[in-house]
């Protein structure tokens, strides 16, 4: 088996089963709070009048934010 044939198994073996949950439910967590932070975003009237967080909204950006760091590690 060649170097590729190696590196597509490798490929397959890491998004199935347990794994596959795992990244998905971390992909799911991110989206998640990134669309909280978007819909408050634009439906906030501060948020679209300022052009700036209001507090909450900056509790909803910093919670993607870590989200996000979590997915990373």
């Amino acid at each position: 088996m060649d170097h590729t044939s190696h590196q597509k198994a490798d490929a397959k073996l890491e998004l199935t089963g347990p794994v596959l949950t795992h990244a998905r439910l971390i992909e799911g967590s991110v989206q998640r709070a990134y669309n909280a932070f978007i819909v408050h975003a634009s439906e906030c009237g501060p948020c679209k009048a300022l052009g700036v967080d209001c507090d909450e909204a900056a509790g909803l950006r910093k919670s993607w934010r870590q989200a996000k760091e979590r997915a990373t590690q």
